[in-house]
């Protein structure tokens, strides 16, 4: 939808500045500048509300430029850069679909089935961006000692970090901690809570 949105906005601009330079010996159209200028503020708002933090820097910095050129009507380099700004909001959006956590029954550290598509997603989305980098954060809930808990939240991690690796994420760019029980993601006090605690959390990182 956001796409489509800026894709529009960017036939108006071009039609609104082609008008307005049909008369380029007495100036151009104020007016229609200034309309283009405003959709195309609201266009990249909207789309940079979810961009991760450095696709959103870059996509700024491109967005200056374009608006640089809009300003001095140069159409194309308007073009140019809009759509390099445009291709890191969907690049930055893109990397936020990677997977954010997956569960585990209890006392155990095999990957149920329904999560490998999920992993395999995440390493193809990996080796697509070679700036993301991942911490696995393993989890339990408050069943067992401490140290049982802190060797199993270890146990799962690993397991994840085997299964990234096996769908071909170099090991450099994986690393894994174990908080056992010391983060609870809800209350155990419920077997719903505890359930939602037996765990494993990702970290993105930015290179």
């Amino acid at each position: 939808m956001k796409g489509k949105l800026i894709v529009a906005i960017m036939a108006f601009a071009a039609v609104a500045l082609l008008v307005g330079c049909g008369a380029v010996t007495s100036g151009p159209s104020y007016d229609a500048l200034n309309a283009a200028k405003a959709d195309f503020e609201r266009a990249t708002a909207l789309g940079m509300k979810q961009c991760t933090p450095v696709e959103y820097a870059i996509a700024e910095a491109e967005l200056e430029f374009a608006e640089h050129h809009l300003n001095e009507l140069k159409i194309d380099r308007f073009r140019e850069h809009l759509a390099l700004a445009n291709g890191k909001i969907a690049e930055g959006v893109d990397k936020l679909k990677l997977c954010k956590v997956i569960y585990f029954d209890f006392d155990k550290y095999y990957i149920r089935p329904v999560y490998y598509p999920v992993l395999y997603h995440m390493a193809d989305t990996m080796l697509r961006y070679p700036d993301v980098n991942v911490e696995i954060q393993g989890h339990t809930c408050d069943i067992g000692t401490e140290k049982y808990n802190c060797w199993l939240g270890q146990k799962r991690a690993d397991s994840v970090k085997d299964t990234l690796m096996i769908y071909e994420v170099p090991e450099s760019r994986l690393s894994t901690v174990s908080w056992g029980e010391y983060m609870p993601a809800e209350s155990n006090a419920t077997e719903a809570g505890r359930m939602k605690n037996r765990r494993v959390e990702f970290d993105i990182i930015y290179k």
